[in-house]
């Protein structure tokens, strides 16, 4: 009898085994037949993400089914029915937690297009991670109550040890508070250049609850505490516009018509494309130099990039310097010798 009982035991964790493998087989090759006449690709991403943990539910409930009908002692069955809850509690969190982002990373942009905020489209990352965490500590009290585990001592036993782990992780706290700081403040979003107090330039490309990262015009990655970061001087190139102010100092040397330097300089600086209308190019007589005569260009650009803008315009008025005769000069020292 005891023997049935086992093969009928192994029977129902086999057939669950057998379901798994067909929904599992037509979340992958039946479903995306369906949700791909769909006109949205959220229902797609979302198949991917509960195939998995669904197939290993589908084997959990199998073994639960089949160790509750072989009638194993009681003691031993609590703690397998322990163990079992526990570890379907952990995938269930894990795909609560794949389906939050999936739904924050698809939605959370087009809410702040229409509620014409940038709180969703550009704090996304600090958003997932706070989610994440909640859902995490959610999940920890879960798996305390499957083991009977009171959580009010724990609690005021975490009271008693608050101090001493606060001080010990007062850095992460502060990044943490630092990161709702930037959420709320926004002194940047994604894909600003800024540039920091220390001089380091570059664009944002995540805002997270520990750090802010920055990618470098180096190609590198700059990952900085959000405790530093919020309780700095940050330059943001493209707030309140993007437009950006160039300034170009050049010389030309003594005897040059100014106005021709004036005219010639403004004419091939409004032929390039990458400079704005307006406000218009102004060019500045600034100074009688020892052996030059200086001149500063100002102009505005549509966006931060002044690299290869500054490159390219000091380019073509050397060059058109040079083409209307227009000397530039290089220091000289001249001697006076006096015969006794």
């Amino acid at each position: 009898m005891l023997e049935q009982k086992y093969l009928i035991g192994a029977g129902i964790f086999v057939a669950s085994f057998f379901i798994a493998l067909i929904v599992s087989y037509t979340f992958k090759y039946l479903l995306p037949k369906l949700t791909s006449k769909t006109k949205t690709d959220f229902d797609d991403k979302l198949a991917k993400k509960l195939k998995t943990p669904i197939f290993f539910i589908i084997i959990l409930f199998g073994a639960y089914s089949a160790i509750k009908y072989i009638e194993i002692s009681t003691k031993v069955a609590s703690v397998t029915d322990n163990i079992l809850l526990t570890i379907l509690a952990v995938i269930i969190l894990s795909a609560v937690v794949r389906v939050t982002n999936l739904f924050i990373e698809q939605y959370g942009s087009k809410i702040s297009e229409h509620a014409k905020s940038d709180i969703g489209r550009n704090m996304l990352p600090l958003l997932k991670d706070i989610v994440r965490i909640s859902l995490y500590l959610i999940g920890i009290m879960f798996i305390f109550k499957i083991w009977n585990i009171e959580i009010t001592p724990l609690l005021a036993s975490a009271g008693i040890a608050g101090f001493a782990v606060a001080f010990a992780a007062k850095d992460t706290i502060a990044n943490f508070f630092g990161g709702l700081t930037l959420f709320f403040d926004r002194p940047f979003k994604i894909g600003d250049r800024i540039q920091l107090e220390s001089g380091e330039q570059g664009f944002v490309t995540e805002i997270g609850v520990r750090s802010t990262r920055i990618k470098t015009f180096d190609n590198t990655e700059l990952s900085i505490p959000n405790s530093i970061i919020a309780n700095s001087k940050i330059i943001n190139w493209n707030n309140p516009e993007p437009k950006t102010k160039l300034k170009i100092k050049f010389s030309v040397a003594y005897g040059s018509d100014v106005d021709k330097v004036k005219r010639v300089v403004l004419d091939e600086t409004k032929k390039c494309e990458d400079i704005v209308k307006q406000p218009e190019p102004k060019i500045y007589f600034t100074e009688m130099g020892d052996f030059s005569l200086n001149f500063l260009l100002v102009c505005w650009l549509p966006t931060p990039s002044t690299f290869s803008v500054k490159d390219k315009l000091t380019t073509a008025i050397y060059k058109r310097l040079n083409k209307e005769g227009i000397d530039i000069p290089f220091p000289t020292t001249t001697v006076h010798l006096k015969k006794d």
